[in-house]
């Protein structure tokens, strides 16, 4: 609660006039509004290297359509971005999507190396496979 300048008794909220002397009670100065905009400036996110998105895409593509190739091309642009992100001093952003990259291209490699022993044991079975029949005799 206020108090009146002139007595000192106190002032209910939004007396104009103090009700123990009389004084007018002067208007409270309000505080500005405030501004639409903070004082500070926002500072701006890094760019983020075209290199971290490259490999990001080509490791997705790596898991999902060709292993090999896109893996591979994954794993390379992966960590050379994230050789460039890391000395760039913080001008240059996309350091996760270059590591994500990194990781799918693995993932997608061994992946794709997986179905090329798989389908080379089936082929292979498939090929040698009188070898295993026992009713064929091979040695006569």
């Amino acid at each position: 609660m206020a108090a009146c300048t002139q007595c000192g008794s106190e002032l209910p909220a939004g007396a104009r006039f103090c009700a123990a002397c009389g004084a007018r009670v002067p208007e409270a100065v309000e505080p500005p509004a405030p501004q639409a905009f903070p004082g500070g400036y926002v500072v701006p996110a890094p760019p983020t290297d075209g290199q971290a998105v490259a490999a990001l895409v080509l490791g997705i593509l790596g898991l999902v359509f060709c292993p090999i190739v896109c893996s591979i091309i994954a794993i390379v642009l992966g960590k050379t971005s994230q050789r460039k992100i890391e000395s760039s001093g913080g001008t240059l952003g996309g350091l996760g999507m270059a590591k994500a990259g990194w990781v799918l291209g693995i993932i997608g490699l061994v992946i794709g190396l997986l179905w090329i022993v798989f389908f080379g044991l089936i082929a292979g079975a498939s090929i040698f496979g009188g070898f295993m029949d026992p009713n064929i005799d091979i040695y006569n």
